[in-house]
């Protein structure tokens, strides 16, 4: 009698409660294990709710990723604030700003690995990780226009291959990082990435 009396959840809430208890039993205990009546469970939601807000493991899959892509967006290359005064400044800082966010969490970086390598194998999400990759691109040369109005350098290479390299290095980071563990080597790696890229986009060296 109290589930008849409780008021209807929007479908955008239920949405993003199953999405959190997905996240939280893959973080925990793998991919594998996030079950469509595991997930409605510690959601605390009955099984039939699942496939009211998604037609399938799949499509929650992928708005996982979605979700997640925007997180990462927001927080990790937006987190160079301020007028940087140099490119060098500008890449080392968005380097260790990305690194730093794989340190704090790297459960979740693994799980974002993990998703995106499912992603890559499965014949409905197959398009994501390309997507992913692209939206990346696109956001970081965004913000190499700005840092490039900032500093007022003027760059000898296209500026969206810089940001294509940019966004390989810096996903090479932070998967080093989650191999090896070794926060001193990753920064030290990221400040000779920074110095090497400041020179090949603006013909400049610093170290």
């Amino acid at each position: 009698m109290a589930e008849k009396n409780r008021p209807r959840m929007p479908a955008a809430q239920r949405r993003e409660l199953l999405m959190d208890a997905a996240q939280h039993i893959m973080k925990e205990s793998g991919i594998a294990a996030a079950t469509t009546r595991a997930i409605t469970a510690h959601a605390g939601m009955p099984h039939g709710a699942f496939h009211y807000c998604f037609s399938s493991k799949e499509e929650l899959f992928s708005a996982l990723l979605h979700r997640e892509l925007d997180a990462s967006l927001k927080e990790a290359w937006d987190a160079v604030s301020g007028q940087p005064t140099s490119f060098f400044d500008a890449l080392l800082a968005a380097l260790m700003a990305y690194l730093d966010r794989v340190q704090q969490d790297p459960e979740h970086h693994i799980l974002i690995a993990e998703l995106t390598a499912t992603a890559s194998r499965t014949p409905e999400l197959a398009g994501i990780p390309a997507w992913e990759h692209e939206q990346y691109v696109n956001h970081v040369s965004e913000l190499l226009k700005a840092w490039r109005a900032s500093t007022g350098n003027t760059l000898v290479m296209p500026l969206r291959s810089l940001a294509e390299v940019l966004t390989t290095c810096a996903s090479g980071l932070g998967a080093t990082w989650l191999a090896t563990r070794d926060t001193e080597k990753s920064r030290a790696s990221a400040r000779l990435l920074a110095s090497a890229l400041a020179q090949a986009a603006t013909g400049t060296a610093r170290m």
